[in-house]
């Protein structure tokens, strides 16, 4: 197995992570956020469409701090630059050295892009359709 390029890995999924949370503060709330606060205060130890864990994180952020957008969309922007973080080592690991490293390159800028257009289009949308 080649060395890993761990420095490569934690600037990208670092960058994912750092442009989520440039972005987080840029519109209101979303449905599925005001959702998660309202499921955490009535905890259940299940629900139909998703596991107690996102609503008891949800209330345990508003109940430190009273929802601020940038904190409750930390926990989705750290979630999200480790799946970026473990797809790479995935990558990596499925890959040969001498084709892996162009490949690799061009997912991690594809999801670098994503998430910036992301961050972009976001808030002109959610005014235009509040």
């Amino acid at each position: 197995m080649p060395p890993i390029a761990w420095r490569w890995l934690l600037a990208v999924a670092g960058g994912v992570g750092a442009v989520l949370l440039v972005f987080a503060p840029r519109y209101g709330y979303h449905r599925d956020e005001l959702y998660y606060l309202v499921a955490g205060r009535h905890l259940a130890w299940g629900y139909d469409d998703q596991p107690p864990l996102i609503p008891a994180l949800a209330r345990a952020i508003d109940e430190l701090s009273g929802a601020p957008l940038t904190l409750l969309r930390l926990t989705s922007a750290v979630v999200v630059a480790a799946n970026v973080l473990v797809f790479g080592l995935i990558a990596l690991d499925a890959l040969p050295a001498a084709e892996g490293d162009p490949v690799i390159s061009i997912i991690m800028l594809t999801v670098l892009l994503s998430v910036l257009l992301h961050g972009v289009t976001a808030a002109p949308l959610a005014h235009r359709y509040g």
